[in-house]
């Protein structure tokens, strides 16, 4: 799941910096914890973002991973920068 994701951002948004944390294990009792790959961390570094504000940002990241987020993704902590 985290290349997959990785993937969709690095074709959407033109990335100077990506990091992907599967924090999956920390989510124990969760009923998605036996699957990696369902809370994940993004940190990523884009001139995309410039001068847009964080929620845009966030809004932006949340329609690229739609489909993840439909399909497996339970959770995204999102770290997201100019």
């Amino acid at each position: 799941m985290v290349e997959a994701v990785a993937e969709k951002l690095l074709t959407d948004f033109d990335v100077t910096y990506l990091k992907i944390t599967d924090d999956s294990r920390h989510h124990h009792g969760h009923y998605h914890e036996k699957r990696r790959g369902t809370h994940l961390t993004v940190e990523l570094v884009s001139p995309d973002f410039s001068n847009v504000l964080p929620l845009k940002r966030h809004r932006l990241v949340y329609k690229a991973l739609d489909d993840f987020l439909k399909n497996g993704v339970h959770a995204l902590k999102l770290d997201l920068k100019s």
